[in-house]
């Protein structure tokens, strides 16, 4: 479980902590974001490249952690999360744990999983 924490936190949250400087600016980037496609299409870009060359056990655990196969693993973790910030559904909260302890909220769990 410790590799997974490793692995989801380089990968996952590392891209939406580097531009999030507080809350307000997280979510007021949500509504920005929101309504730009050009953006969005930087981001998914940005963190499949990330996902797809990270090491393949890694790749494997965080995989099994999401319940699904390693075809188009970038695609399903950058996009879910994507879509988990767009929505409300990740919140501020949600990537401090993620950022900061390491631990995995709820919500995370449920952005991370949802198909």
């Amino acid at each position: 479980m410790k590799l997974l924490k490793i692995a989801l936190m380089t990968v996952l949250a590392g891209s939406l902590a580097g531009c999030v400087l507080n809350e307000q600016s997280f979510n007021a980037n949500r509504k920005g974001i929101r309504d730009r496609p050009d953006l969005q299409a930087q981001y998914l870009a940005w963190c499949e490249n990330r996902v797809k060359y990270t090491r393949i056990e890694m790749k494997r655990d965080v995989a099994g952690f999401m319940h699904t196969s390693m075809d188009g693993l970038p695609q399903k973790v950058c996009g879910r999360m994507l879509r988990g910030y767009l929505s409300g559904r990740m919140q501020y909260a949600d990537l401090l744990a993620l950022t900061r302890s390491k631990k995995f909220t709820p919500g995370m769990i449920s952005i991370l999983r949802a198909g």
